[in-house]
């Protein structure tokens, strides 16, 4: 299943109730901007939103920028890190800002395509060394369009991306084989945007961080919105942390850039979401538009997916387009970190959202629901103390219902669950009690229902976002191995 799939799941439809709550000031929460009283009921939510998921550990630190052509109001709760005299994070703080990246290089791209000095058909082998074999699919070769729209059949990455070189790259490309036609499915594919990155930097005979700059950042006085950052910089980088709330150290990709490299801050990103908008009037503005143009692949949708409440989810030039709530977005998820960049240009409206923690369908799920409150708003679980003799009986293998398997161990006061399945096997994350049977995961919008029956035989029903899945346990440790600590 590709991320997109996974993500856009995740999402329902159905109305949220305003409510009308006066929460302007709250310690640790801070924003600025003209206020009218049409925008009291939204701004006391999301003061209070970033309140909740502060004070039950979903989020660090978490700041949101609201654009419209009224003005941009920024919000900001939680701190750089953990430490306690830690910073607090405001619309200056930066973040590594991941996959967002990628909007900024297809910009690059349709600003090329704007000068005619490429075009949507050229063929990508013919911008590499005549000493690279770009992938074929009999015969049918890759485009640049294919790149920019996650449709060229390359995978997600070439393997292991810390050590990879230029050299090591090529090497891959010789070697891999496509597995479908380029331009029949959509799969999403940093490889593919970061070769494409590398393209247009080749062709400007620059490097790709100074032609964001000269074509993008310095244009829209984006000053914090880079890939080398400065000492200065630095001190005001948040901090990461991971599922099982480990502080995260960010390490650079030392190639293919473009799919994901750039830092930035919600002040830059305000910037750019403005121009996206056409509230500030930009030469860069006929190049955004050709990239919030949906895409289609030999007469289909670069993307379709189907999921409750959105009949049609397509791509355009590195956009997601939800076209049935007319809205534009894109989200950037690293260890440590998440981000969400999107806009309905009906309502004039933009949305940002930066954390330091990688719980990307919570942020997500924020940046779509103020942009559209239809689109359900993800609950906050509060944990509770329990026995912690109750997570060892709890602790082992289960064999999931769907045929993939969960296993949780003991770590401190809490669990940490694993999902195994053919095709992946995540990351270890944590659930956190509600009850002593009750769990839920800050990651995904997931809530575990354990049962123990007469017998001894230990069970539980997994309830993600409306669907139900269960499960029985298969397997039990022995002695439980020592925490990491926390």
């Amino acid at each position: 299943m590709s991320p997109m799939k996974k993500i856009a799941k995740m999402y329902r439809k159905r109305f949220l109730n305003s409510r009308l709550i006066n929460l302007l000031a709250v310690f640790g929460l801070f924003f600025c901007g003209a206020i009218n009283a049409d925008q009291i009921s939204q701004n006391s939510d999301i003061v209070e939103i970033l309140k909740a998921r502060i004070d039950n550990g979903y989020n660090i630190g978490i700041v949101v920028a609201v654009i419209s052509p009224s003005g941009t109001k920024f919000y900001a709760a939680g701190k750089l890190s953990r430490q306690q005299n830690s910073p607090f994070v405001d619309q200056h703080t930066l973040f590594p800002i991941a996959s967002i990246t990628k909007v900024f290089t297809t910009l690059l791209f349709a600003e090329f395509l704007q000068n005619n000095s490429l075009k949507l058909n050229d063929f990508a082998q013919d911008y590499l060394p005549k000493t690279v074999n770009f992938p074929k699919y009999q015969n049918k070769q890759i485009t640049l369009e294919q790149l920019a729209t996650h449709t060229s059949g390359l995978p997600v990455t070439p393997g292991v991306i810390k050590d990879f070189n230029t050299q090591k790259l090529y090497d891959f490309l010789n070697h891999y084989e496509l597995m479908c036609a380029p331009g029949t499915q959509y799969e999403y594919s940093d490889l593919g945007m970061g070769l494409l990155g590398d393209i247009l930097s080749q062709n400007a005979n620059m490097s790709y961080e100074n032609l964001v700059k000269i074509q993008i950042t310095h244009p829209l006085n984006m000053e914090d919105t880079k890939i080398d950052l400065s000492s200065d910089d630095k001190q005001r980088l948040s901090i990461g942390y991971n599922a099982t709330d480990q502080q995260v150290s960010y390490t650079q990709w030392p190639i293919l850039k473009g799919a994901g490299a750039l830092y930035s801050s919600a002040y830059d990103l305000s910037l750019f979401l403005e121009a996206n908008l056409g509230i500030k009037k930009t030469n860069l503005y006929p190049a955004m538009l050709l990239t919030h143009k949906p895409r289609y692949s030999e007469g289909k949708p670069a993307v379709d997916l189907d999921f409750p409440g959105v009949e049609k989810l397509t791509i355009g030039l590195g956009w997601n387009i939800d076209e049935l709530h007319k809205i534009i977005w894109k989200n950037g998820n690293i260890p440590g970190f998440s981000s969400f960049i999107g806009f309905d240009s009906h309502q004039k409206l933009g949305v940002v959202v930066l954390a330091n923690t990688g719980n990307v369908i919570y942020t997500d799920n924020l940046g779509l629901h103020i942009l559209n409150p239809e689109l359900a708003l993800f609950p906050v679980y509060k944990t509770s103390y329990i026995n912690p003799k109750i997570l060892d009986l709890y602790s082992g293998k289960y064999r999931v219902s769907d045929g993939s398997y969960y296993i949780f161990i003991k770590e401190n006061n809490c669990l940490k669950a694993q999902h195994v399945t053919q095709q992946y096997t995540s990351d270890y994350f944590n659930i956190y009690p509600m009850s002593h049977t009750k769990f839920f995961g800050k990651i995904d919008n997931a809530v575990f229902r354990f049962k123990v029956n007469k017998s001894g035989s230990v069970s539980f029903v997994l309830d993600e976002n409306g669907t139900q899945k269960s499960a029985s346990k298969i397997f039990t440790p022995s002695p439980r191995r020592h925490c990491d600590a926390e």
